[in-house]
């Protein structure tokens, strides 16, 4: 049977408390093949192996080991216990600027560059210029490194080690400074790699990019892994993780507020009345806000915003569509806003609410009071793709239903209309095709 390309049996990876020596037991300790319990764990007990032309993701939070791992495939450093192995020439981009000096230019550091990886002078010289060509930095290639900036150093970085024609390749999320058209330009390269048969590692935070790179991925969390298995079951599980710990994230009530109305919390129910946190995409939904009258409030004005990870989607603002009460008693009570479908993706979303005695003057200042989640169900939105749930998820936010139409063969026609409009004329629809 032949023996992969990358290997990882086992593997424990520990570093040394504060940065000081290890001691004389945890030498003896790690010659024994026992772990180092003196230092700080950065991996446990990790197996995975990357055969010939497939690729490996490995995702998870910060601090979780993922570029442990790609130390010690590059040889930087060695496990605590455990057997690492790679085959054949292996090119990897970790650290912004390894094997560059940042007194040197473009040029000369193509060529140090290009040594420390394995070429001889020759060689570099038969690449150069496709390295130049891919890096696109023919305007810079004689100043010094210093004046690069982080994304023409990936840019150069990149370049080199992909010219070198490596058996393994490992990459860190170093990409993820250079600008949308080198990534791009880089993940088709990446592809290419596999496509020839050269195995690669790739450790991002970019989870689209993952899924659309990697055929299978590694969750790791503070050093374990959670999970492995195909892009769009470990990211799936991944994200549906980062949801339940954000579910119940709400922002507590000042309890010195002062305004006449108080909304002590939001509730959410379904269609049929029932109180629930999970949602179907094209589900009715009703958010509904217990509040407290101190007093008797005339013409209020109650908001109420769905958030996403990036900031507002959509609101329901009595201020905007007029519809508020002409009178708020004294007392508890509950305002509900009533949505029609909720035309959101998988993830969870919060509510922000918002309570004024007027237009100008708030009653209850805007907070986050409470979090639904939406199912994850790519069938059901129509999507066939297998990763479809990850993808969608990563990229957008608002699903609008929509169909897609391929008509081979067949160019729109360019039409030019030189013929002045006017107001009043009523324009007719461009002819069907």
């Amino acid at each position: 049977m032949t023996e992969p390309p990358i290997r990882f049996d086992d593997v424990w990876k520990s570093y040394p408390l504060g940065g000081k020596r290890v001691a004389v037991g945890g030498v003896l300790r790690a010659f024994l093949g026992r772990p180092n319990t003196d230092g700080v764990w950065a991996l446990r007990d990790v197996s995975f192996q990357v055969e010939r032309g497939a690729s490996l993701g490995i995702i998870g939070g910060n601090g979780a080991g993922k570029t442990t791992i790609l130390r010690l495939l590059a040889g930087i450093s060695s496990p605590s216990r455990g057997v690492v192995r790679t085959q054949g020439r292996v090119a990897s981009l970790i650290a912004l600027g390894a094997g560059f000096h940042r007194e040197l230019t473009g040029r000369e550091n193509i060529y140090l560059n290009g040594s420390i990886l394995g070429l001889s002078h020759r060689e570099i010289d038969a690449k150069f210029d496709e390295i130049v060509a891919f890096s696109g930095l023919e305007h810079a290639l004689d100043s010094p490194l210093k004046q690069y900036s982080s994304g023409m150093t990936a840019r150069l970085g990149f370049s080199v080690a992909t010219h070198v024609d490596p058996d393994v390749l490992l990459v860190d999320e170093i990409l993820s400074v250079g600008d949308a058209a080198f990534r791009h330009q880089s993940y088709q390269r990446m592809i290419s790699f596999r496509e020839r048969g050269c195995p690669f590692v790739f450790v991002s935070h970019d989870l689209a990019a993952v899924s659309v790179l990697c055929d299978r991925v590694l969750w790791l969390d503070k050093g374990v892994p959670r999970l492995m298995g195909s892009a769009e079951e470990v990211i799936r599980a991944y994200l549906d993780d980062g949801d339940r710990a954000r579910l119940n994230e709400v922002q507590p009530i000042d309890s010195s507020e002062t305004g006449s109305v108080v909304v002590d919390r939001v509730t959410f129910h379904g269609g049929d009345g029932i109180e629930t946190q999970e949602f179907d995409n094209g589900e009715p939904f009703t958010v509904r806000l217990h509040y407290r009258a101190k007093e008797t409030v005339e013409r209020p004005l109650f908001a109420t915003t769905i958030w996403g990870e990036k900031g507002p989607l959509f609101s329901a603002n009595m201020a905007v569509d007029g519809q508020f009460p002409e009178r708020l008693p004294a007392g508890t009570g509950i305002v509900e806003a009533q949505f029609d479908h909720v035309p959101l993706t998988a993830g969870v979303y919060r509510v922000a609410v918002l309570a004024k005695t007027d237009i100008h003057h708030d009653a209850f200042s805007s907070r986050i009071l409470g979090s639904f989640r939406i199912r994850s169900d790519p069938k059901r939105l129509g999507f066939g793709h297998p990763a479809a749930d990850s993808i969608v998820r990563i990229n957008t936010l608002v699903r609008v239903p929509y169909q897609w139409q391929v008509n081979p063969g067949v160019a729109r026609p360019t039409v030019k209309r030189h013929r002045p409009l006017s107001i009043s004329r009523n324009l007719a629809p461009p002819p069907a095709e």
